[in-house]
């Protein structure tokens, strides 16, 4: 046992998951350490909250989105009322607005998801195509192997160089706002394109050049390789850099390891 230490200040937040004030005023108070532990009261010092902060008079949440959170009671195993029931990936059912990626998620939960681990794997090859496809049309993370000419392909070994910068340009960045769809998403297309420069040289460009185009000047030299596609030493570097959780928002898009 870690020895208790008298002087010591903790600082306790909870994200609680709750539908209402008086599940969440126990862990305000520090009751729930008295009744439920029988030590000394506990108070929480903070809480994070998602939806209930999307249904404040501040938030600009629209009014039909808010109404829709509004109507939320219960769990819903079919659609109701705009509002779906999925699990989370903590094994908990969450309140979603039905859209097509949620419907997917839930589609998911009824099939995949509810297979014991070591079964999983097998049912994603069994229906590969449909998964893709279905990730592609109605999910928020579309599948990331994609050729330049729009071809959907399985594994990430079927792209090229210049097709995975592309593709991570396309997913992680807004060219006609020039922006990205979040700042820290630069860093894993950073670390790519250094390891994309030490396979070829010559490439240059200048701080004013437009972001895209300093790019599509870098691809001009990425074609010397045969064939072009990604070696397999880049390959694992690439997944791995993808799957990092280095400071950096998580990955837009789905992939697999080949």
């Amino acid at each position: 046992m870690v020895p208790f230490v008298s002087n010591t200040t903790f600082r306790l937040s909870l994200v609680p998951g709750f539908g209402d004030a008086e599940g969440t005023w126990p862990y305000i108070t520090g009751d729930w350490s008295v009744e439920g532990c029988g030590v000394q009261p506990m108070p929480f010092g903070g809480f994070l909250f998602a939806s209930w902060v999307m249904i404040a008079k501040e938030a600009h949440t629209s009014d039909s989105l808010r109404s829709l959170l509004l109507r939320r009671e219960g769990t819903y195993q079919k659609e109701t009322g705009g509002i779906l029931t999925v699990q989370s990936e903590l094994g908990e059912p969450i309140h979603k607005i039905a859209t097509c990626a949620v419907r997917l998620w839930k589609e998911f939960d009824n099939t995949v998801f509810k297979l014991p681990k070591e079964k999983r794997a097998a049912w994603l090859k069994r229906n590969e195509d449909s998964v893709i496809e279905k990730l592609n049309r109605d999910s928020n993370k579309p599948w990331f192997a994609q050729k330049k000419d729009g071809e959907v392909v399985r594994d990430l070994g079927d792209l090229t160089y210049e097709e995975t910068v592309l593709r991570l340009v396309c997913l992680m960045y807004i060219e006609h706002q020039k922006r990205w769809i979040d700042l820290t998403l630069r860093n894993p297309l950073g670390d790519w394109l250094r390891r994309v420069e030490e396979r070829f040289t010559g490439v240059n460009g200048t701080p004013k050049d437009r972001f895209c185009k300093v790019i599509h000047r870098l691809l001009k030299d990425t074609c010397r390789l045969p064939n072009g596609l990604v070696r397999s030493q880049c390959l694992s570097f690439l997944i791995s850099m993808l799957d990092s959780k280095s400071g950096s928002r998580r990955t837009l898009f789905g992939q697999r390891k080949t």
